[in-house]
């Protein structure tokens, strides 16, 4: 069933920086993070979930002048929308198909693509479906060709006033969905300025829950779905997947104040430039959830199958622990606010074990586009909560009314620049729309920064966390 949503111009917006922040991420604004001969790319590609087109009409331009045909498929095609994006010579070698891929069969012969794309699908697909969704990739593929998955992990980053950064990752405990009633609330303010941002913060941890119980329950979604992931190619794409999957991530994280004063000599002397290394980073969940660690560090072979993980047996947040070993514990200062000049990529590779950073420059109104990419996502999804709520209040289990909900829903969209600890923001920063094309190109959005090597990543909060699955059919 798929989820209901709000396909407002604030969604709009929201997807199409995400498109522009996995562009700006992939190797010299490539179309693929994976490594595509700029002289012989594929033939034929698809992208499942193509959204508005924005990746075709930029593959096809990159791609075309080498004859690649691009098809892109999805499920709520917009005929105008996709129509004005696709317009001029990037129009030509491409064709669009409304299908709904996560539960028809593909409309194209087997052996027909080189290379198929899924970016972020995380809400879209149950995780039932993805063995079926996978299957239908392998057949379409060619012998030798590539599927890359793009998972965008689902997360609800924050940085208080006076606490260390966190970003929510799982569903709320059954222990504390009891008193769901009382956790979706709206907030009720002490008497200092951290007692109201505790508040408001709590309010927005009700609604988070709310949202991922939501996802769990009435859409089979898992919010981390990487297990079911590798283990579904591995049985669509073989028993020997583990010579054929490679996976790398990008960490999105926004820098302290400390860290970007410690950066700036290094950022003003160094120039742009590639680097061939990574980092792996493992994340140990602390005491509290023994028995349930975080490796984010790429795998080098698939796990073996395994049951369905509990969602509540995912951690809520992360742990001081953890925090420290990510290097991204990190206290505001007397909690005046601050906004960075843009962000820090730390990238990791199953292929070696060196980290890399690099700063990206970026406007106030984008940072908060891409911190806020889920938050987006849950205001979105007013009327699923909506309908989730009332079938609680049907069941006879504990929840709030609608009248609540809609309460605590206005207070969360309210709180969004507050919960990271930002000044307040331009009230016309949204008013100029953005043209995909020129802003990638302009000078402002292309130049970076590579930081040292021995650049310590302590004061990173990660805002958005990016798996990229790379699989290829050898038979």
């Amino acid at each position: 069933m798929p989820l209901p949503s709000t396909h407002s111009a604030e969604i709009i917006r929201s997807e199409l920086h995400s498109y522009l922040l996995v562009r700006r991420l992939t190797e010299n604004g490539s179309p693929s993070f994976l490594h595509v001969p700029t002289s012989t790319p594929v033939h034929d590609a698809l992208d499942l979930g193509c959204g508005d087109g924005h990746w075709i009409a930029h593959a096809a331009q990159m791609w075309g002048v080498h004859g690649t045909k691009i098809v892109g498929v999805d499920l709520s095609l917009s005929t105008k929308d996709i129509t004005a994006t696709l317009s001029g010579p990037s129009a030509e070698n491409t064709k669009l198909f409304h299908h709904n891929f996560i539960t028809e069969e593909l409309p194209f012969p087997a052996k027909s693509f080189d290379y198929v794309r899924l970016n972020d699908a995380v809400v879209v697909i149950p995780r039932e479906r993805w063995d079926f969704v996978l299957s239908e990739a392998y057949r379409v593929l060619r012998r030798g060709g590539r599927l890359e998955l793009i998972h965008d992990q689902l997360c609800f980053p924050f940085i208080g006033p006076e606490t260390a950064v966190s970003c929510t990752f799982a569903p709320l405990t059954h222990e504390r969905r009891k008193d769901a009633a009382a956790d979706t609330s709206p907030p009720h303010y002490g008497k200092s300025p951290f007692d109201k941002w505790e508040a408001e913060m709590q309010n927005c941890r009700g609604m988070e829950g709310l949202y991922l119980e939501m996802l769990a329950q009435r859409y089979g979604v898992h919010p981390q779905p990487r297990d079911t992931l590798v283990d579904a190619i591995r049985r669509q794409f073989g028993g020997s997947a583990a010579s054929h999957l490679k996976v790398s991530n990008a960490h999105v994280c926004i820098p302290s104040r400390d860290f970007i004063e410690r950066s700036e000599t290094s950022m003003r002397s160094t120039q742009p430039k590639k680097r061939d290394f990574g980092i792996s980073i493992t994340i140990d969940w602390g005491h509290e959830k023994t028995g349930k660690t975080k490796n984010l560090k790429a795998i080098a072979a698939p796990p073996a199958p395994r049951e369905f993980v509990s969602l509540t047996g995912l951690p809520p947040v992360l742990s001081k622990k953890a925090a420290n070993l990510m290097g991204v514990v990190q206290l505001s200062p007397a909690g005046a606010p601050y906004q960075p000049p843009g962000v820090v990529v730390v990238r990791t590779s199953s292929e070696g074990g060196r980290r890399s950073m690099t700063y990206l420059p970026m406007s106030p109104a984008e940072i908060d586009m891409h911190s806020n990419k889920h938050v987006h996502s849950l205001l979105s999804a007013k009327l699923a909560l909506e309908a989730h709520v009332e079938e609680l209040q049907v069941k006879g289990k504990p929840t709030i009314s609608r009248e609540a909900l809609d309460e605590a829903l206005w207070q969360y969209a309210m709180f969004r620049q507050k919960r990271f600890n930002w000044p307040e923001m331009d009230p016309f920063a949204y008013d100029t729309e953005l043209n995909g094309d020129h802003e990638c190109e302009s000078e402002e959005h292309t130049r970076h920064f590579a930081l040292p090597r021995t650049q310590s990543t302590d004061g990173l909060t990660p805002i958005r966390l990016f798996e990229i699955f790379e699989v290829t059919k050898f038979t």
